[in-house]
């Protein structure tokens, strides 16, 4: 009876750790895909294409990228010289198996921070 415990103790404790390993994956790709949303939306202020104030499409999209609603998603502007954009977004259930583990779910949440700052050229660069 020992050892049947102690073998089901240990398949639970290897089964946590290959669900955490799973949940890591998936919580590198939406951090790399949060990334380059960002990185789009730097790239369309700096060609111009887009205006610094409309940031319903990122907050949309992070939001779907992270799993969270448009309003959790935080994007401020601040404009001292040069444009400063910082986002914000919860990424939720970071811990997998987190219930079985004690953890609530207002403790199982890590927060994606990002931002960038939009310099003026003084010398624009031709070609």
């Amino acid at each position: 009876m020992k050892d049947l415990i102690t073998t089901m103790a240990a398949m639970a404790i290897l089964m946590i750790f290959l669900m955490q390993f799973a949940v890591n994956q998936t919580l590198a790709v939406k951090i790399l895909a949060a990334d380059k949303l960002v990185l789009n939306y730097h790239n369309a202020i700096l060609s111009g294409k887009q205006w610094q104030e409309d940031t319903s499409d990122l907050k949309n999209d992070i939001a779907k990228c992270m799993g969270c609603t448009k309003e959790e998603v935080l994007i401020s502007t601040e404009d001292e010289g040069n444009m400063k954009v910082s986002i914000t977004a919860p990424i939720r259930n970071v811990i997998a198996c987190g219930k079985f583990l004690g953890i609530t779910e207002e403790e199982n949440v890590a927060y994606y921070r990002s931002g960038f700052k939009v310099e003026e050229r003084k010398n624009p660069i031709t070609i």
